[in-house]
């Protein structure tokens, strides 16, 4: 099954490589925690300065809005660094910690991660209106868009948001029985605290990533074929 071979091939290619992806995965959560929390401070200085306002609860709202935005931002940048990093371990390249940063290179590269974050989360939001599952169903039909901005930053986010939509055609019920697999290293990253969500990430993602490409396999396959 293709699920297990993804997460077997992730296993030997975190081979020796565990605490590298576990103190990448910490130095990931660590700077999102500080970057949430220095964007909370100044939310909650307006927010109690806003209280003696007239439009309260407008102001508090709207605040809160730009809150919610600039933390998808800030994470949507370093996230799209992590995926980019375990993609280049997943094809056996030298990968450093300096890949988390990746996206700060360059304007583009921060309004792709930003554009990704905004667009992925707001297609599913409006999908889950009508119900839970069909939210969680487009989630996963959008679920290789990162990916293959990353191996096509020429694409626009939509033209990859397309891609990714004819790439899991027929995958979602094989990505969400991989994710599956990891229930139980899930209820451990709970019972522990959290504390080993720095190994459960990595494994997860590499995952994924070994899932992104056997389709890209699949997909370069049948272009041959066809031509």
């Amino acid at each position: 099954m293709m699920t297990g071979e993804c997460k077997r091939l992730a296993a030997a290619t975190l081979r020796g490589k565990w605490h590298f992806g576990a103190g990448v995965t910490f130095l990931s959560q660590l700077i999102l925690s500080i970057g949430s929390g220095a964007l909370y401070l100044p939310f909650m200085i307006a927010a109690l300065y806003a209280v003696h306002t007239f439009l309260e609860e407008v102001t508090v709202g709207l605040l809160y809005g730009i809150y919610v935005a600039v933390s998808l931002i800030f994470s949507g940048i370093i996230i799209m660094g992590r995926r980019k990093l375990f993609l280049c371990l997943a094809r056996q390249e030298p990968v450093t910690a300096d890949l988390l940063f990746d996206y700060f290179g360059s304007w583009r590269k921060m309004m792709q991660a930003c554009k990704i974050a905004f667009f992925i989360s707001f297609y599913t939001f409006l999908w889950s209106l009508l119900l839970v599952v069909p939210g969680i169903i487009k989630s996963f039909s959008y679920s290789m868009t990162p990916f293959i901005l990353i191996d096509h930053p020429e694409y626009t986010v939509h033209e990859a948001l397309d891609i990714s939509r004819e790439m899991m055609k027929g995958y979602k019920w094989q990505l969400f029985l991989l994710c599956l697999r990891f229930f139980g290293w899930l209820l451990l990253t709970i019972i522990t605290f959290g504390i080993a969500s720095f190994w459960v990430v990595p494994y997860v993602s590499t995952s994924v990533a070994h899932f992104y490409l056997r389709l890209s396999e699949r997909d370069e396959l049948e272009e041959v074929s066809y031509s």
